[in-house]
């Protein structure tokens, strides 16, 4: 079961990216009503005056631009990646030193739209952060459904971007990189937080208590043996419970 953000709903965790530039936020989305805000935190973090994370600008009904947002200068930019509404939508940002770039494409589908802008892109240090609205802000909040936010210390590939779009777990992609995980189950009525099960970072989310919603299907690794698109098994990804490197073929 996913999470639903209604308008003042969101979610906050406090996790230290030191020095981070090669970055790639993700995460599955279902926006289901008109927009409360113009503009939508999903999961942003500002330190120093700068933004770091992935939003969406100029909602209007049936229309929410996915922007990944480093520098700031990108509120000037419309990615033209607009989500559709009442379905499950995957989303993702990437940067390095010289791109930004925005992903958007039907959860499972295998059409992946990309947004890029190219500039001079420096390392930050994102330590606070909001998931469903816009870090420090009393309003910018998203309403609709999410899950499966991850988030890596690296810039993934299209092709490894592609496999999460189809309904990989972000466990097969880059698991030495990958930073933060929330599959975003729904919790139960009085449960305040949820896990990260990553890193093990407790994400504070009082006003989302048994709020949920359908879950996309995902592709979860097996308790023997992990199965994973070619993509993740070329950037070298092993099986967790202890059977090796699996090279994109079922055991």
């Amino acid at each position: 079961m996913a999470l639903t953000f209604a308008d003042d709903q969101n979610a906050t965790f406090s996790k230290t990216f030191t020095d981070a530039l090669d970055f790639t936020i993700c995460a599955h989305l279902k926006p289901t009503d008109a927009s409360i805000d113009d503009w939508a935190g999903i999961c942003v973090s500002r330190p120093a005056g700068s933004q770091n994370g992935i939003i969406l600008t100029d909602n209007t009904t049936g229309q929410h631009y996915v922007q990944m947002m480093w520098e700031g200068d990108e509120w000037s930019n419309s990615s033209g990646l607009s989500l559709s509404d009442g379905a499950w939508n995957f989303v993702a940002g990437t940067v390095d030193s010289i791109d930004n770039d925005s992903y958007q494409g039907l959860s499972g589908g295998t059409t992946l739209n990309s947004y890029n802008i190219s500039g001079t892109f420096t390392a930050k240090t994102p330590a606070l952060w909001a998931i469903g609205k816009d870090y420090g802000y009393s309003s910018r909040d998203y309403v609709g459904d999410m899950a499966e936010l991850a988030i890596w210390t690296a810039k993934l590939t299209v092709a490894e971007l592609g496999s999460l779009q189809l309904g990989y777990s972000p466990l097969f992609i880059r698991p030495s990189s990958l930073a933060f995980y929330c599959p975003m189950i729904s919790q139960p009525t009085g449960q305040t937080t949820f896990q990260d099960i990553v890193g093990g970072i407790q994400v504070s989310s009082a006003s989302l208590e048994g709020d949920s919603a359908a879950h996309p299907r995902i592709i979860n690794p097996s308790r023997r043996k992990i199965f994973v698109p070619a993509a993740a098994a070329a950037s070298g990804v092993f099986d967790i419970f202890g059977s090796g490197i699996i090279a994109g073929v079922a055991q």
